[in-house]
């Protein structure tokens, strides 16, 4: 399956999770959930992720960085300041907090299984790729990085 790796942009993964979060939350009322403060979460955690991604993307263009998910092959400085001090992957991570946010929203327990799935997908067709990338290109410093920080959180 390694033809799909780099193939599908993350944020075009984000906005399928997301039409299939709304389809699979109207589709199974019965896991519909009450949710004390379902708004005030439900924004706060989409801020959150925005935030997290923003904090990513902001240290990519400090360094003038490639941030094009396609072409992992292009970059030629391992960012590993700011935010990447913490996750590899602040701009991923970014992206399941705020979906985290929007099933907070939608207040159904099965939308859970799409973030799950949002996740397994970017680690084996974006992340794992992204890593193999930084190891071979950037040797001994690459492979330090990826003992030393987690790849999500």
């Amino acid at each position: 399956m390694r033809f799909l790796e780099h193939k599908i942009p993350p944020p075009v993964v984000t906005i399928v999770a997301i039409v299939l979060m709304w389809l699979l939350a109207r589709a199974t009322p019965l896991f519909r959930m009450d949710n004390p403060f379902r708004y005030e979460l439900a924004i706060v955690l989409i801020l959150l992720g925005v935030l997290v991604s923003f904090l990513g993307m902001r240290e990519f263009t400090r360094h003038a960085a490639s941030s094009d998910p396609r072409h992992p092959d292009r970059t030629d400085v391992l960012v590993t300041s700011g935010i990447y001090r913490r996750t590899r992957n602040p701009m991923y991570l970014g992206l399941a907090i705020a979906l985290c946010g929007i099933a907070w929203y939608l207040s159904n327990l099965l939308t859970v299984i799409v973030i799950g799935a949002f996740m397994i997908y970017l680690t084996y067709f974006q992340i794992l790729p992204e890593e193999r990338v930084l190891a071979s290109k950037f040797g001994e410093p690459g492979a330090a990085y990826l003992q030393r920080v987690r790849r999500w959180i």
